[in-house]
């Protein structure tokens, strides 16, 4: 999330953005897609719990919530008729739909990096920036367009979990 300074005219990078990268080894396939929407649509409950909805009333299209320390649900909605809120779509359409909702039980991860954002108070420019858990065991459904997958809590899965909170928090 970023909200931009000193910009005549409409900032690109004004929003909410929502990420997803899909890295298939053994088939050798990548997509990544993002999702922007208004910081409008950022709704946060308690100190850690992110969602992004179309409104306050309705179900939330993504979700960051922490049910431990160590332990995240992260789901997501990319559907068809959200394609004009798609930011980039790598490998893949605009109107590709994706789902997700997978539990994340940290390995390693952090939610301060002191070093990192202390020169932030001076600087401008730096982003803000919250590894949670940069790896992690996960467990979960995942569906790519038709092709649904089960993922098990084992060895042959990670994954990556982060946010920022762009150049000025």
């Amino acid at each position: 999330m970023t909200s931009c300074k000193n910009t005549t005219g409409k900032c690109e990078y004004d929003g909410a953005f929502v990420g997803i990268s899909v890295v298939d080894n053994k088939n050798n396939k990548n997509i990544q897609k993002y999702e922007w929407y208004g910081r409008e649509n950022l709704f946060v409950n308690q100190e850690f719990h992110l969602q992004i909805k179309k409104n306050s009333s309705q179900e939330p299209l993504f979700e960051l919530l922490p049910m431990t320390n160590d332990k995240y649900r992260i789901r997501g909605f990319m559907k068809k008729e959200n394609k004009d809120h798609v930011w980039l779509c790598e490998n893949c359409d605009n109107d590709l739909e994706i789902e997700w909702d997978i539990t994340l039980d940290r390995i390693y991860g952090y939610y301060a990096q002191d070093v990192f954002e202390t020169p932030d108070e001076w600087l401008e420019g730096v982003i803000m920036w919250n590894t949670y858990s940069h790896c992690a065991e996960a467990e979960g459904k995942f569906r790519v367009g038709a092709q649904i997958d089960t993922i098990e809590r084992n060895a042959n899965y990670r994954a990556y979990g982060d946010g920022n909170w762009g150049e000025i928090m």
